[in-house]
């Protein structure tokens, strides 16, 4: 197969993150679909990577045990970028995050008593313990940090707030700015995998001019309250004269709505009618070929909204999250927050 342009771009760019990325010293595992869904995990990935490149740390991945995971993990979908680690007390052992201690309830006395003195000593019995967890099972990460010793930096508002200047891979931002050249080096698919996407994306027949809408139902009203459709057309419509839009939702019942309300709109989806949104813990128990088809569906939905006129959704889900970095900014809009931030 004749190569791209394109793609020998990303392979240039995937050698000079792989060069730079093993002159350092220091090293990060990144425990990736270690809990929650692939945007989470992934955006989370794209942040780390970006905190260890100003950071002079070298990003390394376990995904042996992922929760998307077909037989490999990340490679069951995409082309490596940096080392794998094998070590399977990663899945056991090797959290996302820190942990949270809860707060307790109660007269103030209680209160004081199990804030200042009872939490302080669990947290301490639990950093013995991961001490003791590490000599025994990671004898070789002395000089390594995990996933959750480095969250509380990559995944906060230092990142929002930090510029980036990475000469050797041409990142020069904020955060977005240094997150797209990212999501461009990662963001390659096995060639098995591209085949389906791109048979995924041929089942309809867009027009050159869109508008990309990402409407969630499912599990994440447990985040936030969900937005009206009426809020995504409002929108939509104030910022373009085009009717046309691809919707990415988990839910077929907001196409059948989209289609009642505005018939002045042409409505084309990749989503089931089957479909009645995605709730994570029901997903996770699912087989893992019926889990791959669905992932192969939502990159070929994700692949459509990049290549969308605009952009609307909501910037408190993880989808607006990694488009508002994969995309030009001046093409994304949320219609709960006016600013783009790190969910």
């Amino acid at each position: 197969m004749e190569m791209t342009g394109l793609n020998v771009d990303k392979n240039r760019l995937a050698e000079k993150y792989w060069q730079l990325n093993h002159s350092f010293d220091q090293k990060l595992i990144f425990h990736l679909g270690a809990e929650a869904g692939f945007f989470s995990e992934y955006n989370n990935m794209i942040l780390a990577m970006l905190y260890c490149l100003k950071h002079e740390i070298r990003f390394t991945l376990f995904s042996a045990d992922a929760n998307f995971k077909y037989e490999k993990g990340w490679a069951d979908f995409f082309l490596p970028f940096c080392e794998e680690e094998l070590n399977h007390y990663h899945a056991l052992y090797h959290r996302r995050r820190p942990l949270q201690l809860p707060k307790s309830s109660g007269n103030g006395l209680i209160r004081f008593v199990y804030n200042q003195i009872i939490n302080p000593a669990r947290l301490q019995k639990n950093k013995l313990r991961d001490r003791l967890t590490r000599l025994r099972y990671f004898p070789e990460t002395r000089s390594s940090y995990f996933t959750y010793e480095l969250w509380d930096q990559f995944h906060s508002g230092y990142m929002q707030d930090t510029d980036f200047n990475i000469p050797e891979l041409g990142i020069s931002g904020d955060v977005r700015d240094g997150s797209r050249v990212l999501i461009e080096l990662t963001w390659r698919y096995q060639p098995e995998v591209e085949k389906e996407i791109e048979k995924n994306i041929n089942t309809i027949e867009l027009p050159a001019a869109y508008i990309g809408l990402h409407i969630r139902g499912g599990d994440k009203i447990i985040e936030r309250e969900l937005e009206e459709i009426e809020t995504y057309i409002v929108k939509a419509e104030s910022l373009s004269s085009c009717r046309t839009a691809f919707v990415l939702t988990d839910d077929y019942r907001v196409i059948i709505e989209l289609q009642k309300n505005y018939s002045q709109w042409t409505f084309f989806t990749l989503c089931e009618k089957t479909s009645l949104g995605y709730y994570h813990n029901a997903f996770n128990k699912e087989d893992n070929a019926f889990k791959r088809d669905q992932h192969i569906k939502l990159f070929a939905s994700l692949d459509l909204l990049t290549k969308a006129a605009l952009f609307i959704g909501t910037y408190s889900s993880n989808i607006a999250v990694f488009l508002g970095m994969r995309m030009d900014r001046t093409k994304c809009f949320g219609v709960d927050f006016d600013d783009w931030r790190i969910s």
